[in-house]
């Protein structure tokens, strides 16, 4: 099979010649590479070996009506204005040597919903399907890209626009306005919905970062999956998969993950950084495909035998296969060693078909008896 066909197998968890495998990859860790070693993410997947999965591309571009946004640099910090007939917004970013991050967030009470919504209401969603097509002709039959849509309404206030802590007063103080606010970009973002469940892809994957560190189960169902259910319903009516990126702490979320409409779950990440190893995962969601469960940082730090160790692990938690890709639980991290990732691509050439007895070639490899106790064939 080449990747491609075994990523859609995979993904309609029909039967595959082995396990697909692909790392994800961001500009970050292709940053750390060494030279000499391709930097750009389908040239690294080649070079490692790995099929390609890729989920970034949007189809869509979007146009801000009626509002004015600028950003100026002042020494380490970044500000962002966005100017509205209704009020004004601004953003405050720290820049440091390695990353960025928020330390004044666009929305700071209930009197910054106006102008906010004014933005949303203002802001128009129109189809890119040649720049998705031109990914695909990048990856041809190495492997597989499907289009992503917005982040849901809650998810992405915490982590960006908000900010947990005013997240969480304003669902005990302002609950009423929260849902409404929320709610109200939520319908503007079901447009951009549409326009990823007709494009060429065939799946939809939501960017969500779910995690009880950051969220409740009971919040989980009151905001998230609501709203995932209604992208996944735009999605299907189309004749498409809907996914959900989901890299974070999942164990107290299982039940109601396993209810929602969800076609499967991306970036499943074990423990010790994640708390759902795959064979659990599995278990709770045996309908759903997932695609992930090595955790990044085993791979970045661990030695190579260790490395191979774990990939053994992993494969035979998600024994026997079906609807399950292999992948990093979030981004590969920074500094991994190119040798580590190709470890992955050799144990899932040599093991990824069956496991009959594949721990006995692993030395070293001992689980102290968590592995499960079969020897399925994978893919059938």
């Amino acid at each position: 099979m080449s990747g491609r066909e075994r990523m859609l197998a995979a993904l309609h968890r029909q039967p595959v010649d082995r396990i697909p495998w692909s790392p994800l990859l961001d500009d970050y860790f292709l940053s750390s590479v060494p030279a000499g070693v391709p930097r750009e993410a389908f040239a690294f997947c080649r070079y490692i070996g790995s099929d390609i999965f890729e989920w970034h591309p949007t189809a869509r571009r979007t146009i801000y009506r009626d509002v004015t946004i600028s950003s100026h640099r002042d020494g380490d910090q970044v500000w962002t204005t966005i100017e509205t007939p209704v009020g004004r917004l601004t953003e405050r970013r720290q820049v440091t040597p390695v990353t960025t991050f928020i330390v004044e967030p666009k929305i700071k009470s209930v009197a910054d919903f106006g102008p906010y919504l004014y933005w949303v209401e203002h802001t128009e969603y129109q189809p890119d399907y040649e720049s998705f097509l031109d990914v695909e002709r990048r990856i041809g039959e190495d492997g597989l890209a499907i289009v992503s849509g917005p982040q849901s309404p809650a998810q992405f206030h915490i982590g960006e626009d908000m900010g947990l802590e005013r997240f969480v007063y304003f669902v005990s103080d302002s609950p009423e306005e929260l849902t409404a606010f929320l709610d109200a970009i939520h319908e503007k973002q079901k447009q951009a919905y549409r326009i990823a469940a007709e494009s060429p892809a065939v799946a939809v994957l939501a960017p969500e970062d779910v995690s009880t560190s950051t969220m409740s189960p009971t919040l989980f169902v009151r905001f998230t999956r609501r709203y995932l259910n209604e992208y996944a319903d735009i999605v299907h009516a189309a004749g498409k998969l809907f996914l959900a990126h989901m890299c974070g702490l999942l164990k107290g979320m299982a039940p109601y993950i396993a209810d929602s409409r969800i076609d499967g779950i991306e970036s499943l990440t074990p423990p010790t950084t994640g708390d759902l190893p795959v064979d659990q995962a599995r278990a709770a969601w045996p309908g759903k495909v997932i695609i992930g469960g090595l955790e990044p940082k085993t791979l970045a730090m661990c030695s190579e035998p260790e490395v191979r160790a774990h990939v053994v692990d992993t494969l035979s938690r998600a024994a026997p296969g079906d609807g399950f890709i292999l992948s990093t639980g979030d981004a590969t991290a920074h500094g991994t060693p190119v040798r580590n990732l190709m470890a992955v691509t050799e144990v899932v050439r040599e093991r990824g078909q069956c496991w009959s007895a594949c721990a006995d070639h692993i030395p070293g490899f001992d689980i102290a008896g968590e592995r499960p106790q079969h020897h399925d064939r994978i893919g059938g």
